[in-house]
């Protein structure tokens, strides 16, 4: 074999390796890419079934939350009722308070929950003040709601009724036994 025979076969080995070594990784980069493209398919049916699962809950919360405004305006409309004797336009006033709310418990129902945190959003944007003071009254009326719910067994005594409390106080001081 010449020197040059010898060249030839060497360069035809590394090629022929070069060759090899390119099918090699071509193959490599084409598993990698199936891998990826199926990790990437399976995170996103992991995302879809946990945004469904938390439009789910999301959705139960609004529902929840839309039965409490709508009890809410139960509340309003009775306490309307019990006014109505004595201060007719109060009762008038709170009726129609009542009904907003109501109209907004069933809006709260019908609509997706980011279309009704946009108007929420809107309506802070465009009426700060009224927002800041329907929030303050939202929260004394939950607080309200809150403290109003005792346990089962409590009396009114525990509840804070100060009617008998005092009477029980007064009693109590007067003979030296405690209440």
């Amino acid at each position: 074999m010449s020197v040059q025979n010898t060249t030839h076969d060497e360069g035809d080995g590394v090629a022929s390796a070069k060759a090899a070594a390119l099918s090699t990784f071509d193959d490599l980069k084409g598993q990698a890419s199936q891998a990826a493209g199926e990790a990437k398919a399976t995170l996103n049916t992991i995302a879809s079934d946990a945004r469904g699962k938390l439009n789910d809950i999301v959705g139960q919360q609004k529902s929840a939350g839309a039965d409490q405004i709508a009890g809410l305006a139960r509340a309003a409309q009775s306490a309307a009722g019990d006014l109505e004797g004595q201060s007719p336009q109060v009762a008038r006033l709170v009726r129609d308070a009542a009904a907003s709310v109501d109209r907004f418990a069933n809006d709260l129902r019908s609509r997706d929950v980011r279309d009704v945190l946009a108007t929420v959003t809107d309506y802070a944007r465009q009426q700060p003040v009224a927002f800041f003071a329907g929030s303050i009254v939202a929260g004394f009326a939950l607080a309200r709601f809150f403290r109003s719910e005792a346990p089962v067994g409590t009396t009114d005594r525990h509840r804070g009724s100060t009617s008998g409390n005092l009477r029980e106080w007064s009693s109590a001081e007067r003979t030296g036994t405690q209440v």
